[in-house]
């Protein structure tokens, strides 16, 4: 059975002609069909946002110019960074280090929009709507420092109602 933003409507062996209530139907050869009906709740949505930004940012993943070598670090994590640097010499070995750095903030980063992000799941499942704004307030704005909020901001302001 699908799962879906309005309301469905399906039997175990079938759709359903009548939308609005549930009821049981008898089938040609007697067997009983029971209807189901499913909603998709607010909540699965918002644990489907999270869901999707937790997933899609762990690191840097969109292009940079990074540092006075210009360094596109996109999809590069910190431990690629550092092997990098250990490969390399003198400026390069400086760039790459600095890249490291950085690198290991956005991943601590994303790391800690995911937390804040998953208490605002559970701050909203357990009725403390506000709460659950404010952390995901804080999680847009972790992404924030980078670049506009792609991932968390979609999650905030379907808590928020927006």
């Amino acid at each position: 059975m699908c799962i879906s933003s309005s309301r469905s409507r399906q039997t175990l062996d079938g759709p359903v002609t009548h939308p609005n209530s549930w009821r049981r139907t008898a089938s040609a050869t007697s067997q009983t069909k029971v209807n189901v009906l499913n909603i998709h709740s607010p909540l699965q949505t918002i644990q489907q946002h999270y869901e999707a930004a937790v997933g899609q940012w762990t690191g840097c993943n969109w292009q940079t110019a990074f540092g006075p070598k210009k360094l596109n670090l996109q999809g590069i994590l910190a431990r690629q960074a550092s092997l990098l640097a250990e490969a390399t010499s003198g400026e390069e070995t400086a760039a790459w280090d600095d890249a490291e750095r950085w690198l290991l903030q956005v991943e601590a980063d994303a790391k800690t929009a995911a937390k804040h992000g998953e208490n605002a799941v559970m701050l909203l499942a357990s009725g403390h709507r506000d709460d659950a704004i404010a952390e995901a307030d804080k999680a847009v704005a972790l992404e924030s420092r980078y670049r506009e909020s792609l991932f968390w901001k979609p999650f905030r302001d379907t808590i928020a109602g927006n």
